[in-house]
């Protein structure tokens, strides 16, 4: 159903608060005079409408207790294309400046524990910052893979596939080819399997591009931007380079 989205208040979001991935992002709930709705859709501008699925007082207070959902420490104010986005065990200096970088547009943190932050974001406005962050550490990752460093490297290569925004293949193929180098056949192999189904690519095509992966990752360590010679989509939005 549509609801008047701009006039309502985000109280929560529909992802456990602590889960093991270290990056999520989840729908926000918001509560509209005395209903709870969680937000699927918004609607594009001048209109203050979005999409929603009324969630009766009984099954929220049913998710919270099953931890499917979380409550936010308090309410806050609605943001045009607003998202939870949940960091778990992070370095905090890490996390600093990206926090105030999102801070800047207007996100707001609504807690920062030991090994938890969760904040609300507009994500529209936070792309951009997300994409920046996807891109720093998937060269992060190509450099500790290429280095020999595989538990770093496989580390930096799952938050790269949870957080890139437009689950850009390569993405997916960068954390394949690390867990192959780890020998962690059949992770990378069910991971591939998952980009097929996916994408309706034909395994042999991402076979093919993978063994690229591997096979390049030992030899360009001293120039990690050379990575992206080997892109299967070079127009990719999140990794796009000019062709050579």
């Amino acid at each position: 159903m549509n609801i008047e989205f701009m006039r309502s208040e985000i109280i929560g979001a529909l992802r456990p608060l602590r889960i093991p991935a270290r990056f999520s992002d989840a729908p926000v709930v918001v509560r509209l005079g005395a209903g709870i709705f969680s937000v699927e859709e918004f609607m594009d501008e001048p209109s203050e409408l979005a999409v929603g699925t009324h969630i009766p007082d009984r099954d929220w207070d049913h998710l919270l207790r099953t931890d499917e959902a979380f409550l936010l420490q308090r309410p806050v104010a609605t943001m045009r294309y607003a998202r939870c986005w949940i960091f778990r065990d992070w370095d905090r200096n890490e996390l600093a400046s990206w926090l105030d970088e999102l801070r800047s547009i207007n996100a707001v943190v609504d807690r920062e524990e030991q090994s938890v932050i969760a904040l609300c974001v507009d994500e529209f406005r936070a792309a951009k910052v997300r994409e920046q962050w996807t891109r720093t550490l998937f060269d992060e990752a190509w450099a500790c893979a290429s280095e020999g460093r595989l538990v770093e490297a496989i580390k930096l290569a799952e938050v790269v596939w949870q957080m890139d925004l437009y689950r850009n293949q390569d993405s997916t193929l960068l954390y394949c080819a690390v867990l192959e180098k780890a020998q962690r056949m059949a992770e990378a192999r069910d991971l591939l399997y998952l980009e097929a189904n996916t994408t309706g690519k034909p395994l042999a095509e991402l076979e093919s591009i993978l063994l690229t992966y591997v096979g390049k990752l030992g030899n360009i360590s001293q120039q990690p931007n050379k990575r992206r010679r080997y892109f299967s989509d070079p127009g990719s939005p999140s990794f796009s380079v000019p062709s050579t």
